[in-house]
């Protein structure tokens, strides 16, 4: 289904249910995060000491308490580098086709709406072409899957589950099974917070084997535009990647990771310029008032971005740079230009975290080397 198809059945605008999506997929992804670390072996000894006064039982205070742990601590992060992201297990399940005899079953019992009955009859004479491809519409399988999930004796006849395109037949179990651990390729050992850029297997294309091999190297270079226009709000694009300078989940609590993420047209995806004199900026985000904070005032190469009540602190502010092109340099964009942003406090400067390209990758100060990781195109908006 496309982002506009789930914004329709959700009853809310696209925006707001990119939002939604955004929130369900983190929560998911944070408790994956916490079943890794917690089956590590050998566990993370701070993570030892934090449960040690857990029952074991599943609750949101305990929950929180871990995830916590988890976000800030370099080993139990490194638990999680090697799972498979969930869009890709997803997307590995087989998709086979709505049996033709049950659309013919809940069409003969008028189960099926009007508008479906239709698409129904097409989609079972050509179901065998869609096994064949994998490319059965999602539109139908939406649709049987309401209709059987409001007749219950429709639910009993068919005995089946409806889910994403995949027609799952289950098998009546005596027991639940138990839930399985998270799906993983390899466990390595625990690693520095930051990565080699030329690992990751999350990232959509390998990294360089040198971070400052894709630096402007062409002698005689020139600004590619003027400092953004203060008290004016933007969005933040990773020129690596495409994806926006993003607060996890929508959240306004302090110390909430920043991340890249796909562009929502959310507030917590825009970022608005104020100057804190000396020709230097904090960035505040629009949806929660709080400000770019790179975490516990560190100095170190990898530390965490986040976001944090502003409190003009050398760690939330930052010089924004033009990033040099070759002369004769394009003419700016109308919409926004292309900047390095550098801390105040450390020199170091804002880095998409080991060069990835996935949703969700943390961002982090490091060392400045001009890469594209680590240039932000500003838009107005």
């Amino acid at each position: 289904m496309s982002r506009a198809e789930v914004a329709e059945a959700m009853g809310v605008n696209v925006a707001h249910a990119g939002v939604r999506l955004q929130r369900m997929r983190e929560q998911l992804e944070r408790c994956r995060g916490i079943v890794s670390a917690l089956a590590a072996e050998p566990r993370c000894a701070g993570l030892d000491a934090v449960v040690s006064e857990w029952d074991g039982q599943p609750s949101t205070v305990w929950r929180k308490r871990i995830a916590r742990h988890i976000r800030d601590c370099a080993v139990c992060t490194a638990t999680t580098a090697d799972l498979i992201r969930i869009d890709k297990i997803i997307t590995a399940l087989a998709v086979l086709p709505v049996p033709a005899t049950l659309i013919a079953a809940l069409m003969a019992k008028g189960l099926l709406p009007a508008a479906a009955t239709g698409a129904a009859s097409s989609f079972a004479q050509a179901a065998s072409g869609a096994a064949a491809t994998g490319t059965a519409h999602l539109s139908l399988t939406g649709k049987l899957a309401a209709a059987v999930a409001a007749h219950p004796i429709a639910s009993l006849v068919a005995g089946t589950v409806i889910v994403a395109g995949v027609v799952i037949t289950p098998i009546a179990v005596s027991t639940p099974p138990a839930a399985p651990a998270p799906t993983r390729v390899a466990v390595p050992p625990p690693t520095p917070p930051r990565p080699p850029a030329t690992a990751g297997s999350t990232t959509k294309a390998a990294a360089p084997a040198t971070r400052g091999s894709t630096a402007a190297s062409t002698p005689g270079p020139s600004p590619s535009g003027t400092m953004p226009v203060i008290g004016r709000t933007w969005t933040l694009t990773a020129e690596h990647s495409g994806k926006l300078m993003d607060v996890e989940a929508y959240s306004d609590t302090d110390r909430t990771p920043v991340i890249q993420w796909p562009e929502t047209g959310a507030d917590n995806q825009r970022w608005q310029v104020i100057d804190a004199g000396d020709g230097t900026v904090v960035l505040k985000a629009v949806h929660s008032g709080k400000c770019l904070d790179v975490a516990a005032r560190s100095t170190t190469a990898g530390a965490y971005l986040q976001q944090y009540r502003c409190n003009n602190d050398d760690n939330q502010r930052f010089t924004i740079t033009p990033v040099p092109l070759a002369t004769p340099a394009p003419t700016p964009t109308a919409t926004g230009d292309v900047y390095i942003i550098k801390s105040v406090l450390s020199g170091l400067c804002v880095d998409v975290f080991g060069n990835a390209a996935t949703d969700g990758t943390r961002l982090v100060q490091w060392t400045c080397q001009g890469t594209t990781n680590q240039q932000w195109r500003f838009t107005q908006v």
